[in-house]
């Protein structure tokens, strides 16, 4: 599962433009049952939950369910009719009991159930009532008399309401029509249907669907027929899956467009033509064509990696309104519009990437995580980190334009950002509460693990770990699997011990910082001598004993045949605090880079002759991963409290020239922390004329509209640096350009209607976000009144970005209150919170509307995916002991009633203090620079 991809996006940016980029982003993983019960006209109301104590001869579960009941596969019936508000059903479910019992466990969450019974293999059906046991959804089957050990089925008939957010079995309206769909990761599958809701549970599923007859019904699996069911309904009938567990079952019923694409060929990995189609709102399916083109490229491509033909017998890849991020249902794999519904003509280079690397992302999923499945959820990383590094690395082979392989490194800054913090957990989590599961999915399982999978794929040789990947595949193909049974193979494929070294970047939280230092004494070959400890930033509480064992490997220059010098790489493992690593040299080399190609998940620091030397003999021969790894070193330097503001900031100041847009917007980061801290304070002009210094040239060089054939690098660059002129620069000129071509995106003073070709799709949303601050009220209602009326995501997230930004104080406040506005969509409405947090002027209002509207946001956001974990962590924008203080207090309480809060506000309240530490320390520093400027 992708979740959340517009935050993650903000944070690869770190300080340069959070508010503006955050507005930006879209708002943007058996047995048939018998005839079902009628759909009732007028739904019983759902029974109170009860409150009966367990039977004498069982302890109730608080996180996992009893083992010595085996399901063996469920059969699910569900009358889904999206018009309405309720939804019915029933499962008939195959176990194994190890004993006698009188109750069994089940997950439901908010079902009516209506009626149960367990029949035990030639018994009578033994009637049974169901209780909630708690808010989780872990309820007991009592049942009236004894079941015996050994094979029974358990029939469950429920109806429920559908949710309305993008949690379990959802509905959502586009266009006026509605639809019904699901997203049961982690845990959200009983809300849809009695289950045995936990990974390791891995069985077959037979689903039949009761639909609307003219409506299209979705599964995991193909159709395998249809009949009449009376009152305007048909009955669907599906192929039964292979195991999965609940997690992983999907539905889609409502008015679709299914495009039916041409098949996946046949290739050296799989014999057998592939079914693909797509799948999107009505009318939306010619949408789909750039997806459907490619959407078979990327599979055969990860076919050939694994060699291991797809496992299923047909690929769906559904666009679903509201969605957050993306799903690997097998079969059927769900994304958000965006990533889908999209014309390469016209689509920003942000799109296009997205959909490269999510796709191959989810795909990636269908063997791990779907062929072979964690046994629990401490192992998500296997899932999530090595999709997210093979969403990379498949994106970076089909389209190498799209700079997949610099992403990775860009996501690697951002984790170990999250990394450094005290509160950090580690990848290979323990769980002990519910609040772990939700947790599991954030920046160290995707970012974290996926960078260390990077690194131990170079330390390895891509063939070696390659070979490793297959053999776990075949190993526990339609099964479970755990970290040891990943790295048995990895060590088996390597003839060594990879576990040794692997555990300790799963096993224990933070970042290794190794300080590197060149020495050519005494006659002695060359060496470096490294020394390890774990990175922490100044004002942090944490240890920095620590030790890993890290493959580091070390580029340096040295004498070639010809004029050029040779640049050469030798790698070690160092696992002691301290070593030392000869170089292949017969003369000390003009410099040492110590993290070659940039794939080492560590901070670095070299000494000050040593960096010097990298920043004026290396760059020309460092690599753009590499550029942005030194680029994030000297951010690391500045944070760490070894390098002050003055320093830092020079050293960075060329990479503003950089041709590479992560490279050359590091620079911008410092500039724009300044521009924050200063927001009151008549040196803010001076930082702004620093930056109009620093990115006038290099935009004067693009301009505002690109040429024919340029590069996504060069696309991505324009709009870094006009983003960086008109917020930090506060550039007169550009931003007059900018609000012209904004009221002529939107057809202010012509017809209202949207004009794309007004301004290059990738600076639209820089252009719209300017205009929304300086808007007027008439403006602001133009605005919102093309924001009504738009139904591509995009579009709607441009628009809302600029709603969001408004700083006059009136139009500010009903910027604010479209938080609880209708008309934004569950994924869109904390946009207009980000837009108006992250923005010193409107910063403080923004903070007292939600503590004066906590209730209502979070009951709202209690049904999107990750919603309450985004409102813990809006509070990070503060950077004051007073505000500090007020975060703690006021969700302190507030945080623990929200799933995997805890954690989150941690974090948060350790990110604030950080930044409060920096600041006082730093500053002073800021304003003697500036001073001097």
């Amino acid at each position: 599962m992708v979740a959340e991809l517009c935050c993650r996006a903000v944070k690869l940016l770190g300080t340069s433009a959070p508010a503006l980029l955050a507005s930006l982003c879209i708002a943007a993983c058996g047995p048939e049952a018998a005839a079902p019960p009628s759909t009732p006209q007028t739904p019983a109301a759902p029974t109170q939950a009860g409150t009966a104590a367990a039977a004498p001869d069982e302890t109730r579960p608080t996180l996992r369910l009893p083992t010595d009941v085996h399901p063996s596969a469920e059969a699910i019936e569900l009358t889904v009719r999206p018009e309405q508000d309720r939804f019915s059903g029933r499962v008939d479910m195959d176990v194994t009991l190890d004993r006698g019992r009188r109750s069994i466990w089940l997950h439901a969450l908010g079902l009516h159930v209506s009626s149960a019974s367990v029949t035990p293999d030639g018994g009578a059906a033994i009637p049974a009532s169901w209780t909630d046991e708690d808010d989780r959804g872990v309820g007991r089957l009592a049942l009236a008399g004894d079941a015996p050990a050994g094979h029974a089925r358990i029939h469950v008939e429920f109806d429920a309401p559908f949710v309305s957010g993008n949690k379990g079995l959802f509905k959502v309206t586009e266009a006026g029509v509605p639809y019904a769909f699901t997203q049961f990761e982690a845990t959200d599958a009983r809300r849809a249907f009695p289950c045995f809701d936990e990974p390791g549970f891995k069985i077959p599923f037979t689903a039949t669907l009761v639909v609307p007859d003219g409506d299209q019904a979705i599964t995991n699996t193909p159709e395998a027929g249809r009949e009449p069911a009376g009152q305007g309904l048909v009955r669907v009938r599906f192929g039964t899956t292979k195991p999965l567990p609940s997690y992983l079952v999907a539905f889609a019923v409502g008015t679709l467009d299914v495009v039916k694409a041409t098949d996946v060929a046949p290739n050296g990995v799989r014999s057998r033509p592939l079914p693909l189609r797509g799948v999107a709102p009505k009318g939306r399916g010619q949408e789909l064509t750039y997806a459907l083109a490619h959407a078979g490229e990327i599979l055969s491509a990860l076919e050939t990696y694994f060699g291991i033909e797809y496992p299923y017998e047909k690929m769906d890849i559904l666009a679903v309104p509201e969605m957050s991020g993306a799903m690997e249902n097998a079969g059927a794999v769900t994304f958000n519009e965006p990533m889908l519904l999209l014309d390469p003509k016209t689509a920003p280079i942000w799109q296009r990437a997205e959909y490269a690397e999510v796709v191959a992302h989810e795909f990636a999923h269908q063997w791990f995580g779907d062929l072979v499945t964690m046994a629990w959820w401490d192992d998500t990383w296997l899932n999530e980190s090595f999709a997210e590094w093979m969403g990379y690395k498949i994106s970076q082979q089909w389209d190498p334009s799209l700079q997949g392989d610099l992403e990775l490194a860009n996501a690697t800054q951002n984790a170990i950002g999250t990394d450094s913090l005290v509160s950090a957990r580690q990848i290979h989590q323990p769980i002990a509460t519910a609040d772990d599961i939700e947790n599991s999915f954030d920046d160290i399982t995707y970012q974290k693990g996926g960078s260390v999978i990077a690194m131990f794929e170079r330390w390895l040789g891509p063939d070696v770990f390659q070979k490793g990947v297959r053999q776990h595949l075949s190993q526990h193909r339609f099964g479970n699997a755990t970290a040891d049974d990943f790295l048995g193979a990895l060590s088996s494929a390597a003839g060594r011990d990879v576990g040794s070294a692997f555990r300790t970047f799963l096993d224990q939280p933070g970042v290794p910082f190794v300080e590197a230092q060149l020495a050519c004494t005494g006659g002695a070959p060359p060496h470096v001598h490294l020394k390890q400890s774990r990175f922490l930033p100044r004002g942090s509480a944490g240890d920095p004993n620590r030790t890993w064992q890290i493959p580091v490997c070390i580029k340096y220059p040295v004498a070639g045949t010809g004029r050029e010098p040779q640049i050469k790489e030798t790698c070690s493992l160092l696992g002691a605090t301290e070593a030392d690593v000869a170089l292949e040299a017969t003369a000390c080399p003009a410099w040492v880079f110590p993290n070659a190609h940039g794939t080492g998940y560590y901070r670095f620091a070299l000494s000050s002759a040593d960096l010097a030397n990298v920043r004026t003999k290396a760059l020309p021969s460092l690599d753009a991963r590499e550029r942005i790894t030194f680029a994030n070193s000297l951010r690391a330097a500045f944070n760490h409290g070894s390098t002050p503001y003055a320093e830092v900031l020079l050293a960075a100041e060329p990479l503003a020239a950089d041709a590479d847009p992560r490279v050359a917007s590091e620079p911008g980061g410092f500039v724009g922390m300044a521009h924050e801290w200063l927001a009151t304070d008549p040196l803010r002009q001076r930082v702004e004329a620093y930056a109009r210094r620093l990115a006038q040239a290099p935009f004067a060089k693009l301009g505002w509209t690109k040429q024919k054939g340029e590069t996504p690098e060069a696309m991505q660059l324009r709009s870094e640096m006009l983003g960086f002129l008109l917020d930090t620069g506060r550039d007169a000129a550009l931003r007059a350009e900018a609000k012209r071509r904004a009221a002529a995106y939107i057809g202010y003073h012509k017809d209202g209607a949207i004009h794309p070709d007004a301004v290059d799709e990738n600076l639209a949303g820089e252009a719209l976000w300017i205009a929304g601050q300086d808007a007027d009220a008439a403006f602001f209602d133009a605005l919102l009144a093309a924001f009504t009326k738009q139904t591509d995501d995009v579009m709607r997230g441009r628009l809302l970005g600029a709603l969001s930004a408004a700083r006059d104080p009136q139009l500010a406040a009903r910027a604010r209150d479209l938080v609880l506005d209708d008309r934004l969509k569950h994924n869109e409405m904390l946009q207009p919170l980000w837009g108006q947090l992250g923005q010193p002027e409107t910063r403080e209002d923004a903070w007292k509307w939600l503590q004066g509207h906590w209730d209502a946001v979070s009951a709202r956001m209690s049904t999107v995916n990750f919603g309450g974990e985004q409102l813990v962590s809006m509070a990070g924008t503060f950077c004051d002991e007073s505000h500090e203080k007020q975060v703690t207090d006021f969700m302190q309480g507030r945080a623990a009633k929200i799933d995997g809060g805890p954690r989150v506000l941690a974090r948060t309240l350790e990110e604030i203090h950080l930044c409060v530490v920096k600041r006082s320390a730093e500053e002073p520093n800021v304003r003697k620079f500036f001073s001097k400027r």
